[in-house]
């Protein structure tokens, strides 16, 4: 098994990367929101959920790490 999958190793880089993968997935949420409220395109009001639950996940992996870290309190 590599390091890095095994709970309490390399937990920084771990909150980093989802802190990055949330970050893009705010980015993409408020494009599709901007784009379905000039357009209203059933598929952009589908991708702005996806991104917005995406978004949420990632927060949650990201505070998961980040405390196993020690990096929040």
């Amino acid at each position: 098994m590599l390091p890095v999958t095994q709970p309490g190793n390399y937990e920084s880089i771990k909150s980093m990367t989802h802190g990055l993968l949330g970050g893009l997935a705010v980015i993409c949420c408020a494009y599709n929101s901007a784009a379905y409220y000039q357009r209203r395109e059933p598929h952009l009001a589908q991708n702005m959920l996806l991104y917005g639950a995406l978004a949420l996940l990632e927060a949650y992996q990201l505070t998961k790490h980040a405390h196993r870290a020690r990096i929040m309190p």
